[in-house]
């Protein structure tokens, strides 16, 4: 592991659990030793991802400003979220995209909320572990068989007691018909239904429908996962679009790129 790994990876040792760390607790969870420790501190600090609070440290203001830019530009957002608030208005769901995080998670990008939607316990940004919920499972089903080996020897899934035969089983099913069911594995009252996404140099997301059990209950379930599979054909299609314009570009892609795109995006319709 790089010196650069390991400094970076100080980052992740602060969440919604534990925002605050003092140099010790840092040492402790790491085994750095104390030169090591404040000289990764002290780079952290002065690019501003961390900040000095009383006697210890937080995450600093760098944090805040690249939330706020990719809250505002994330290119998948920007081009999905026309696609998806026609979905949501369409079936009156909530529509989540979720996307793999590292190598032992996943997290909403992105959200489609509705007035009486199913209320999820998970917003953007939250980590996820991979084998709870239809969006994990869809993610894992999506991923090369090099890599979801990988994924099934990962720390995070030994420790939860993860039965990975059964797992490799869901994994499997989801593969076979296209898309994965959860009932109840992120919150008791809904139900989950996810077709992967697989996009060219992006890792593995999924399109995720959260409802009420009661709805599921009446709910043509062919009906479902064929709106969700059309929205993926769409979302790939606007992709796709977005790649070729900018392979064309030397420098990048600008505003007006996801605008066109995503106006196009907007006038394709679900019915």
């Amino acid at each position: 592991m790089s010196s650069l790994t390991r400094m970076l990876g100080l980052l992740d040792l602060f969440d919604t659990e534990r925002p605050f760390w003092t140099s010790e607790q840092i040492m402790e969870a790491t085994g750095y030793t104390r030169p090591t420790t404040f000289r990764y501190l002290k780079v952290l600090r002065d690019a501003g991802f961390l900040a000095r609070f009383g006697g210890g440290y937080t995450l600093g203001g760098k944090a805040a400003k690249l939330d706020y830019v990719i809250r505002q530009s994330d290119p998948l957002v920007k081009l999905f979220d026309p696609i998806m608030s026609q979905l949501r208005d369409h079936i009156g769901c909530e529509i989540i995209l979720v996307s793999l995080l590292g190598d032992e998670f996943f997290a909403t990008i992105h959200k489609e909320r509705i007035g009486n939607s199913a209320e999820q316990s998970w917003p953007r940004g939250r980590p996820m572990p991979l084998h709870k919920g239809a969006g994990g499972i869809a993610v894992l089903s999506a991923m090369p068989k090099a890599q979801l080996k990988r994924m099934l020897k990962s720390p995070k899934i030994e420790a939860a007691s993860v039965d990975v035969e059964e797992l490799l089983k869901e994994i499997e099913a989801a593969g076979k018909q296209g898309y994965a069911i959860s009932y109840g594995a992120i919150d008791p009252g809904n139900v989950g239904i996810a077709v992967p996404i697989v996009l060219n140099g992006v890792p593995p997301a999924a399109l995720l429908i959260a409802m009420e059990k009661h709805r599921y209950a009446t709910a043509d379930v062919s009906i479902l996962v064929g709106l969700l599979q059309k929205a993926r054909r769409e979302m790939v299609a606007v992709f796709n679009a977005y790649q070729i314009q900018l392979e064309g570009r030397s420098g990048g892609a600008d505003t007006s790129t996801f605008n066109s795109l995503a106006t196009a995006s907007a006038d394709t319709q679900l019915n």
